[in-house]
């Protein structure tokens, strides 16, 4: 992985941006630190029920095809 860095811009209201400079004021962060985070803990969270989802999928499809080679075997038997 690279530590090459991106720049993407947001657009706030100003509500929105006098409460996130306040709250990073008192914690003690910058507010690209604070957002930085927050995206990533996001992007992490999303990511993985993504990723559940398609394995998910990729198991009922593969329980699917068990089911219908069996369902093939028992009439070949028969």
């Amino acid at each position: 992985m690279t530590n090459k860095k991106y720049t993407r811009s947001i657009r706030l209201t100003e509500d929105m941006h006098q409460r996130l400079t306040a709250l990073c004021e008192h914690l003690g962060v910058t507010v690209n630190a604070y957002m930085t985070g927050e995206i990533g803990k996001a992007v992490s969270r999303d990511e993985m029920a993504f990723k559940t989802q398609e394995q998910q999928s990729s198991m009922y499809n593969l329980l699917n095809d068990l089911i219908v080679s069996s369902a093939q075997q028992d009439n070949e038997n028969v």
